[in-house]
């Protein structure tokens, strides 16, 4: 398929301009000669404009097109109170920008007011709720009661379900379409990379793998997974990748060996800080001042770090990493400071 007979598929979508795009590609000359001279360029989807940035805008773009286009009026979103809540924060954010009210409904323990996103999500107008209640299936059924009242109300609204929605074939398209903003940049550069790397687990890189299939684009996707090994990830994102070919009116087939995600960077959860973690963040801060974060970013770029030192990728090659944004989240880390500086001590990047 050709870019332009994609770019009008997309086209017959419902869609809500929320991200300033295109996101800069950033050269970064000096971590690439820190590692052995593989070239490594930087995706800024940290830089998407809308609630100080990240990859779920992507996403919302064509959710909250869908939530406008059903008459919707409200936004509902869910998360736990002691995860990052990248989700929420840009959720509510999204709602703002589209003039619509929102919901954030926190479960679980491990609220702080103090929590960076917590308090992106008050200070762009969002209602935050809280629950005791932490496992999906309570979470999701207290958005459904919340939904219920609100709609005898009066009010409109819509469920963007942390895992229906970012986890999807609707999510997918942000990324999907991502790869024909990237060509245009290829294009500009006259490069043709080897590989794209992201932090993901779900609709960014079913999303990213739909584009390279439609367009039949040369480079390798690549995923780092944030969290432990799930059983049947690389099928649901298969599955994902082919919901977000029928969206768009076209059919494609994929198994689940046409998935590379690789699972072992996430520590002991989504939120622990590994020691090649650390030694990632130091390393891409001091040698080109971008700032990951702790919990999705830094564990994406220790895998493509180690990737390169393991030779898997081959000095000379050209590698794309995605930042998909999560920066707030790094201070929620502010008094762990000195020791992620020991750990990056420690595993030898410095």
């Amino acid at each position: 398929m050709h870019d332009e007979e994609l770019e009008e598929l997309f086209g017959r979508l419902p869609r809500a301009k929320l991200a300033l795009l295109p996101t800069p590609l950033q050269d970064c000359p000096i971590l690439s000669r820190e590692l052995g001279g593989v070239r490594i360029l930087v995706k800024r989807d940290d830089l998407t404009g809308l609630g100080l940035g990240g990859n779920k805008t992507r996403g919302l773009e064509f959710i909250i097109g869908e939530a406008l286009a059903q008459g919707a009026d409200t936004l509902i979103t869910w998360g736990l109170a002691a995860a990052p809540a990248n989700h929420c924060r840009l959720t509510a954010a999204a709602a703002a920008r589209a003039g619509m009210k929102c919901l954030v409904l926190l479960g679980g323990p491990g609220y702080s007011p103090r929590r960076a996103n917590a308090f992106l999500c008050r200070l762009v107008g969002a209602d935050l709720r809280f629950t005791p209640a932490e496992e999906t299936a309570e979470l999701r059924q207290a958005s459904q009661e919340i939904m219920a009242d609100l709609r005898s109300s009066g009010s409109r609204p819509y469920l963007v379900d942390a895992q229906h929605c970012f986890y999807g074939g609707l999510a997918s398209l942000g990324y999907a379409h991502c790869v024909l903003e990237l060509r245009r940049q290829f294009r500009a550069w006259g490069i043709t990379p080897n590989y794209i790397y992201a932090c993901s687990e779900g609709g960014t890189q079913a999303g990213l793998v739909l584009g390279k299939k439609l367009l039949d684009a040369p480079f390798q996707v690549v995923g780092i997974a944030p969290t432990p090994p799930v059983p049947g990830r690389r099928s649901d994102m298969a599955r994902w990748t082919e919901e977000g070919a029928q969206r768009l009116g076209v059919r494609v087939s994929l198994t689940e060996t046409d998935i590379l995600n690789d699972e072992r960077y996430a520590g002991d959860g989504e939120g622990t800080l590994t020691d090649s973690c650390a030694a990632a963040l130091q390393l891409v801060a001091e040698t080109e001042a971008i700032v990951l974060d702790p919990v999705y970013t830094g564990k994406a770029m220790a895998g493509l770090i180690d990737h390169i030192r393991d030779g898997r990728i081959a000095p000379g090659q050209t590698v794309v990493f995605v930042h998909t944004g999560g920066t707030p989240v790094i201070f929620d880390y502010v008094d762990e400071a000195g020791r992620l500086h020991s750990l990056a001590g420690r595993a030898g990047y410095m």
